[in-house]
């Protein structure tokens, strides 16, 4: 439910959208629409592949991809598996869609 949620909600901003059920799901619609995809949203927690997991095998493949990742479940030592992963960015649940919106828009002006 939260997917489609912020799925309708990032599509009402403008944003192009393809979601995904799970991290390996997601790793494979990365692949098949690589170098069209610029940002990924993933929770940390997520069956097949987590969070961590999905951003380490997305960057292996393309470094210039942004990852925002997502939790309610925060625990020691999840900076360091961020950053280990190449994860800049990191919202923590409950946010806020302004939240999300503003830091979408704040990584879209860092690249532009």
């Amino acid at each position: 439910m939260m997917r489609s949620v912020a799925q309708k909600l990032l599509e009402l901003q403008g944003y192009r959208v393809i979601s995904a059920s799970d991290g390996l799901e997601a790793f494979n619609v990365f692949m098949e629409n690589l170098g069209h995809i610029q940002l990924i949203f993933s929770d940390l927690e997520m069956p097949h592949l987590n969070g961590i997991q999905l951003s380490k095998k997305v960057k292996n493949v393309d470094q210039s991809v942004e990852i925002v990742l997502t939790s309610g479940n925060l625990h020691p030592g999840l900076q360091k598996e961020l950053e280990e992963a190449g994860v800049q960015h990191f919202i923590p649940k409950p946010y806020r869609p302004e939240d999300l919106f503003e830091m979408f828009e704040t990584i879209r002006k860092e690249k532009s």
